[in-house]
This record gives structure tokens, C-alpha cells and sequence, in this order.
């Protein structure tokens, strides 16, 4: 008898113990707020690439593209698949940031979706 209620207690304190001893948080990610004018490459784009220390291995003369701000539109637009503006999320600057060899070097939601967004106005050089 006492094998029985110790059995049964045994259950009843590993159930309780299995339903209440994890609790998580959930931490909800800070929300994306694009700019409300047209994304500007010079006021929004290039200041990415320099916060973002893109520029030690884009700048002049070292890896393409050339990110430093004097060259990097024209650096961009001259592959096609780097920048498409019909399928902005295929363009390989967005792909390198949001899946690729650039994901995890700091680049914020915020200005992943600045950069997206930007593609997907045109990609104006303004």
C-alpha cells in the first residue's frame, strides 16, 4: 500500500514538476521603422555601409563592390544582379545581409528593410 501511494506521489510531483518548471519570457524584437519620405541613397543607404564598417573590405581598391560613399552607386548598378529592381529580394546586396557571408556582421532589421526598401523604390541615386 505504501509502494502504491508513494508510486502515485511519485507521478503526481514529476507531472507538477514537467508543467511548471520552464517559463520563458518572450522577448518581442524592437519594431522596423522606415522613414516615411522616399529612402534616400545618400541620407540612408550610404550611412549603412559606413556604421556597419562595410568599408574595410569595400573600400576603394579592395573587395568589389567599392562601398565608400564617392563610388558606391555606380559600383552597385554595374552588375545587374547585385541591385534588381524587379525582384528586389533577389538582389544579391540584400541576400548577402539577410542570408548570406554578411548576415551576422551587425546590420540591423531596421536597415535591412531601409536597404529592401530602397530597391524596391527604384534604387534611385538621390
Amino acid at each position: 500500500m505504501i509502494k502504491k501511494v508513494s508510486f502515485y506521489l511519485l507521478g503526481y510531483l514529476f507531472t507538477l514538476m514537467m508543467f511548471s518548471s520552464c517559463d520563458y519570457d518572450y522577448i518581442h524584437p524592437a519594431p522596423i521603422i522606415l522613414p516615411t519620405d522616399s529612402i534616400s541613397f545618400k541620407s540612408d543607404i550610404v550611412p549603412i555601409f559606413s556604421n556597419r564598417g562595410c568599408l574595410g573590405c569595400h573600400g576603394a581598391g579592395l573587395v568589389y563592390p567599392d562601398l565608400t560613399a564617392a563610388d558606391a552607386y555606380q559600383s552597385l548598378m554595374s552588375d545587374p544582379d547585385i541591385i534588381k529592381k524587379q525582384d528586389p529580394a533577389a538582389s544579391v546586396l540584400y541576400l548577402k545581409i539577410t542570408t548570406g557571408t554578411m548576415k551576422d556582421k551587425g546590420t540591423s532589421p531596421t536597415e535591412v528593410a531601409i536597404i529592401l526598401q530602397w530597391i524596391k523604390e527604384g534604387a534611385h541615386n538621390n
